[in-house]
């Protein structure tokens, strides 16, 4: 049989910056010793803010 995959993307904003959360859900089926009918799971969760901006100018960048 072959293994079946699950794959879950979430994003939501709190506070100004936003999450990401990616989740892998692996239902190993297959015959490797050890391995078979055990569930992997993988989460991923990303924290975004947004960058400040005007900070640099090229005026700035030419002087230094």
């Amino acid at each position: 049989m072959k293994p079946i995959d699950a794959y879950f993307v979430a994003q939501g904003k709190k506070d100004g910056k936003i999450y990401t959360l990616a989740l892998f859900i692996h239902y190993n089926r297959s015959s490797w010793k050890g391995l078979k009918d055990n569930i992997f799971v993988q989460a991923q969760i990303v924290e975004k803010e947004d960058m400040e901006t005007g900070q640099v100018s090229a005026a700035f960048i030419e002087e230094k």
